[in-house]
């Protein structure tokens, strides 16, 4: 049986509220992977983000914002 093959994963927003020892857990997750954490009401910083984030972890749907990423492949 053949794999498809691996997504490399570049970097990553996540937005979840979660306490700093899970935050963590996730950030060792997608190593080696950037990873960027923000408040969820962090506009400014989500608008940034989004422009070079390939995956997206979030506490809530998807907005237009999200859906307008360049490189947001999940």
């Amino acid at each position: 049986m053949t794999h498809p093959p691996l997504r490399n994963i570049q970097a990553v927003l996540s937005t979840l509220y979660f306490e700093p020892h899970e935050v963590e857990q996730l950030r060792q997750a997608f190593a080696p992977a950037e990873f960027i954490q923000l408040n969820a009401g962090d506009v400014d910083g989500i608008a940034n983000a989004l422009q070079r984030v390939d995956v997206a972890v979030l506490p809530f749907d998807l907005d237009q914002r999200f859906l307008d990423a360049p490189h947001l492949k999940w």
